[in-house]
């Protein structure tokens, strides 16, 4: 089952359990936003905030990452 399917039916362990092993070997700033959208809506800001910055390491100019850091840290 994928990451998506997971989390929408709420089980979110199981969903960012399979989008770290993807990023593990995908490593593009859209899955690493998606990992830190993930650790977001589990309330883990430090995590999600690490892997939106992981995001524009790959990708400086990513936008939807630059927003979500631009939220956290506001």
């Amino acid at each position: 089952m994928s990451s998506k399917i997971l989390q929408k039916k709420g089980k979110l362990k199981e969903a960012l359990e399979i989008a770290l092993a993807i990023g593990n070997t995908v490593k593009t700033a859209a899955t690493f936003h998606y990992i830190g959208l993930l650790y977001l809506n589990d309330s883990n800001v430090s995590e999600a905030y690490r892997y939106f910055h992981k995001a524009l390491e790959s990708e400086p100019n990513h936008i939807p990452s630059l927003i979500e850091l631009a939220t956290i840290i506001s």
